[in-house]
């Protein structure tokens, strides 16, 4: 199983924006049939090094995870997210 972990700090963190990502992420998972699973959390310490949402999303191989990558729907949000995010981290790994 692939693991596919983005977190992103954004530059309005209002309710409304957060919750704006977050249901476009989650929009993701009727869409693109290679996504196994998607688990979107915001974080609620507010800490100076916190990141404010984070998106766990799961694939059978690294070839489905290349397929998500360049789906019209994933390219779509990845546009979104240029848009309105301050900083983003990401990892990609088999477990």
């Amino acid at each position: 199983m692939i693991t596919h972990i983005v977190a992103l700090k954004l530059n309005d963190t209002g309710k409304e924006s957060i919750d704006a990502l977050k249901n476009r992420l989650l929009g993701m998972k009727g869409q693109i049939k290679y996504l196994r699973n998607i688990t979107i959390g915001v974080d609620f310490v507010r800490a100076p090094i916190s990141y404010d949402i984070v998106m766990i999303a799961h694939f059978d191989s690294k070839e489905d995870l290349d397929a998500y990558i360049s789906h019209p729907a994933h390219v779509e949000v990845g546009k979104y997210i240029e848009e309105i995010r301050a900083q983003v981290v990401a990892i990609d790994f088999e477990a």
